[in-house]
C-alpha cells in the first residue's frame, strides 16, 4: 500500500535509522520502478529486522542505472554472505560508501567480498570501526581483487583491536604473530 514514490527520482535518500522498519520493508519501496535512479542514500542503521537475505534482495532490485550507494547500517550483526550483497549491485555502479562499523566479520571470506565488488567502482569507501573478527589478514585478502578502474579506495578500522596484533589481557598487553599484518598491506596497494 502507499503512495509509491515517482519513476522520475535521480537521487533518494532514507534515514530509517533505528525505526522498527519490518522485515521486507526495503522490498516495499519499489526500488526496481525508479529506472531513472543514480544515487541512492540508505541509513538502515539499528533496523534489526533487515537482514542478509534482504539486503541482498535489495542490492538486486537497486535500477541498474544506480552510480552512487551510500549504505550505512551501524549496528550488532553477523555478517554471513556480505559477498552476495555486493555481487547484486549494478556492475556499473562506479561510487560505493558501506557503513558496516560493529558488524561481525569473523569468518568472512574477505577476498570473496573483494572479488564480489562491482568491477566499475572508481571510488570506494568502508566503515568497518568496531567490527569484531577483522584482522590484518583480512585486509591484507580485501586488497587482493579490488576492481582495477578503482581510484579512491578508503578504510577505516579503528577500534578493530585485532587488526594490529595487539589482544587486551587482563594484566598486560600481548601481541601476538600474525602472518601478512600491514606490511603487506601496504606493499598490495
Amino acid at each position: 500500500g502507499g503512495m509509491p514514490l515517482p519513476k522520475t527520482l535521480r537521487h533518494l535518500s532514507l534515514d530509517f535509522s533505528k525505526c522498527k522498519l519490518g522485515s521486507q520493508g526495503l522490498l516495499k519501496l519499489q526500488l526496481p520502478e525508479l529506472s531513472n535512479l543514480q544515487l541512492l542514500d540508505l541509513n538502515i542503521s539499528g533496523c534489526e529486522k533487515i537482514d542478509e537475505a534482504e539486503l541482498a534482495q535489495a542490492a538486486a532490485d537497486i535500477p541498474r542505472t544506480l552510480l552512487t550507494l551510500q549504505l550505512t547500517a551501524v549496528g550488532s550483526r553477523k555478517a554471513k554472505q556480505l559477498e552476495v550483497f555486493l555481487s547484486n549491485l549494478p556492475e556499473g555502479l562506479q561510487n560505493l560508501h558501506l557503513d558496516i562499523a560493529k558488524w561481525s566479520l569473523a569468518g568472512v571470506n574477505m577476498e570473496k567480498v573483494s572479488a564480489a565488488l562491482p568491477r566499475g567502482l572508481g571510488d570506494l569507501r568502508l566503515n568497518l570501526q568496531r567490527c569484531v573478527g577483522l584482522k590484518s589478514e583480512s585486509l591484507v585478502k580485501l586488497c587482493e581483487q579490488l576492481p582495477e578502474k578503482l581510484l579512491k579506495f578508503q578504510v577505516e578500522f579503528r577500534f578493530c583491536l585485532s587488526v594490529n596484533g595487539k589482544v587486551l589481557g587482563s594484566k598486560s598487553n600481548k601481541v601476538l604473530p600474525q602472518p601478512g599484518g600491514l606490511k603487506d598491506l601496504c606493499t598490495k596497494l
